[in-house]
């Protein structure tokens, strides 16, 4: 086929297509508006509706005057004023239905920032009010809600969690017996210490110590476990100060750590109620590995020494 006979193809094509945009265009910009008519007082709503009424300004300013062009010439040569006022409302118009639609996109994410802070308090809120401890969790609330404000939503988490309160019992015996019931109160909140886990993940090789009370039954258990993997299922509080764990219980847990992947670990002193324990949290469902049982001479303590190398050691 010859370009001479292209020519009109491309201008029938081209006159049918602007008709298409113009006509379709306007019918989608008039139902957004219906569909909107009766939220004015929701932001994205209004936003969305402007950037509609600029759309149809653009369509109906600029096809018209390119579907003329075609039969009579661009009337904008034969106009000095029409000249220079078609790019600058094409840009303008443009520019403004960019505008609206990235504030509605703002709108939309502020508001589920709001819904997942939500979620974060009702179920602090609920748990205290099922537990008795409703004072507890207005106040654990309050403190959570500030530091949404602040960004710091994830270190007050660690903060919360750190306090000796009736959520931390209740996190670390959920995880323990993997009760799914408390997903929907719980999980929110785990969400946060796990997101803290992550970006606060920088560890080399270490020593940490975590002192418990444990039955003789449990105690055989893990002598019966030398050499093999274990689980913590639940977050893990540990201490880099080895006199500090001595305080507590019966036994004394010796792990040594060493960044494997699957594990994480985050040192949390700075957060801590408790900061002179230089406390150290490993993430709930830790793997490590029993590498000894021994009694401690001189006294009726017990050492378990752990050492976590990770997933690429089974």
């Amino acid at each position: 086929m010859s370009s001479s006979s292209l020519a009109p193809v491309q201008l029938q094509v081209d006159r049918y297509g602007l008709l298409t945009i113009l006509i379709f265009g306007n019918i989608g910009n008039v139902f957004i508006m219906f569909l909107f008519k009766n939220h004015w007082k929701n932001p994205c709503a209004v936003y969305l509706m402007s950037a509609a009424v600029t759309n149809i300004l653009l369509l109906t300013f600029n096809i018209p005057m390119a579907l003329y062009s075609f039969d009579y010439g661009d009337p904008a040569s034969n106009s000095m004023v029409l000249c220079k006022l078609r790019p600058y409302l094409s840009n303008v118009w443009s520019q403004m239905g960019r505008y609206f639609v990235a504030l509605a996109y703002i709108d939309r994410l502020r508001t589920f920032s709001r819904l997942s802070t939500a979620r974060y308090l009702i179920g602090i809120l609920k748990e205290g009010k099922l537990l008795n401890q409703e004072f507890d969790a207005q106040r654990m609330a309050e403190q959570l809600r500030s530091c949404l404000k602040e960004w710091h939503v994830k270190e007050c988490a660690v903060r919360l969690y750190s306090a000796e309160s009736f959520l931390y019992k209740l996190i670390n015996s959920t995880l323990r017996t993997e009760d799914w019931s408390k997903i929907d109160t719980l999980g929110p909140f785990c969400y946060l210490l796990w997101l803290h886990e992550i970006n606060a993940f920088h560890w080399n090789e270490d020593i940490v110590y975590r002192g418990v009370t444990l039955k003789d039954k449990m105690l055989e258990e893990y002598k019966q476990a030398v050499g093999t993997y274990i689980i913590w299922p639940a977050y893990t509080s540990t201490s880099l100060n080895r006199q500090a764990a001595e305080q507590f219980g019966n036994t004394l847990f010796i792990i040594k750590l060493d960044r494997g992947l699957g594990n994480f670990v985050s040192n949390i002193s700075s957060l801590s109620h408790y900061p002179h324990e230089q406390e150290v949290l490993l993430a709930c469902g830790y793997r490590l590995k029993v590498d000894k049982v021994e009694r401690e001479l001189g006294n009726e303590k017990y050492l378990i020494h752990l050492s976590d190398h990770g997933w690429n050691n089974v």
